[in-house]
């Protein structure tokens, strides 16, 4: 962070106001030592337009929430993080997080407590997305992970080991891009 701030000749005053936060947050980073926050690091990076993992350390990236592998009807997309920093997968872009799999209808692919990790691009679905696991955010706010199929007006959101879930309308979804064991 000093380092970038030399280089643009920025003060530390005008990072943390420009970044939303208190007008001695940066300066405490660097010259006191404060933790920062994942929230507002990210905060920094996004005001100096830069990848949040230029200033991390490096092979790490957010943990940003849950992901359902079930049934059950709980609003993961309230709440979620970032909540801390996990290794990073091989070929790590600025935009790849890491979420944690709640629930077993994907055992064998995506089981209880496995990383899964995706490009965080919250897009419509596209075609080479078809068949491919994603990442999936629901209309109703829930994310899951599961195998993206359409049928006719529906999207079919396929399991291991459960019934397809059938939705008919899915509000984002990122293919998965990684998946850690737990």
């Amino acid at each position: 962070l000093e380092r970038i701030l030399d280089e643009r000749r920025l003060d530390m005053k005008a990072v943390s106001l420009g970044a939303g936060l208190g007008e001695t947050y940066v300066r405490d980073i660097l010259k006191r030592d404060r933790e920062p926050g994942i929230e507002r690091l990210k905060a920094i990076s996004d005001f100096l337009q830069v990848p949040f993992s230029t200033l991390v350390a490096p092979g790490l990236v957010p943990l940003v929430g849950f992901v359902r592998a079930g049934a059950d009807e709980v609003n993961y997309a309230d709440g979620q993080g970032p909540f801390d920093l996990v290794p990073a997968p091989p070929e790590t872009t600025d935009e790849t997080v890491a979420v944690v799999v709640r629930g077993g209808s994907m055992a064998g692919r995506a089981d209880e407590g496995d990383l899964v990790y995706f490009d965080r691009r919250e897009r419509a679905p596209t075609d080479d997305m078809i068949g491919r696991l994603c990442v999936i955010g629901l209309m109703d706010g829930r994310v899951v992970v599961k195998k993206l199929h359409r049928s006719n007006s529906s999207w079919l959101l396929i399991s291991t080991s459960a019934d397809p879930l059938i939705v008919d309308s899915v509000a984002w979804a990122a293919p998965v891009a990684w998946i850690k064991p737990k």
